[in-house]
């Protein structure tokens, strides 16, 4: 009587073991399907239609503070009207029309010295500097182009006294040779001259 309990608890231990031993088998040849199904790789990121890949930019460089205290240096010198050192803070005329409007403004077909310029002096060229703001500095092909609002008043030679205060913005192109900043161009973007190197002063 003792031996048929016994024999049945073996018989459901070997079953027991049995069943575990398929459940194993399936959850292993199931994660091994599933694995063949998972892409190796991080798959690729699309984009719609219109829409660009992100690409990596570097940061836009700072303003050098020696290019906006060359500005101030160049717009000071204008509110002294010297015009030599104002010129001075620019690079020389490379074309004939520049050399041209370079003389003239210096009035060196009066005074070879420089000493008897238009600039400030003469009609178009003829006004005085009140005030003035740097806007802002863009690094642009190798030079940086800053944006500078002017308050000028013009002489009136009919009615013999100032105009009214006018504020304009004027554009500085500024490049570095050996070293040095130097203002490449001052320009009016509302003149129509042919020589854009000079016409922010009214030439």
């Amino acid at each position: 009587m003792t031996k048929k309990p016994a024999l049945l608890s073996t018989l459901l231990a070997v079953a027991g073991i049995t069943a575990g031993l398929i459940l194993a088998g399936y959850l292993i040849a199931w994660g091994a399907k599933k694995l063949k199904r998972t892409p190796a790789t991080t798959p690729a990121v699309t984009f719609s239609t219109g829409e660009k890949a992100p690409q990596e930019t570097s940061p836009a460089p700072e303003v050098p503070q020696e290019v906006t205290k060359l500005i101030e240096k160049f717009e000071k010198l204008q509110q002294k009207q010297q015009a030599q050192e104002v010129l001075a803070q620019m690079t020389p005329p490379a074309t004939p029309p520049e050399k041209e409007a370079y003389n003239f403004l210096l009035g060196v077909d009066m005074d070879p010295s420089g000493q008897a310029f238009r600039l400030y002096n003469t009609a178009g060229t003829g006004y005085k500097l009140t005030s003035y703001q740097i806007k802002e500095c863009q690094w642009q092909s190798e030079r940086w182009i800053c944006s500078v609002e002017e308050t000028r008043q013009w002489w009136n030679n009919v009615e013999g006294r100032w105009t009214p205060a006018l504020t304009r913005t004027f554009r500085f192109e500024i490049i570095q040779q050996d070293n040095h900043w130097q203002i490449e161009k001052y320009t009016d973007p509302q003149s129509e001259s042919g020589v854009e190197k000079y016409s922010g002063f009214g030439v």
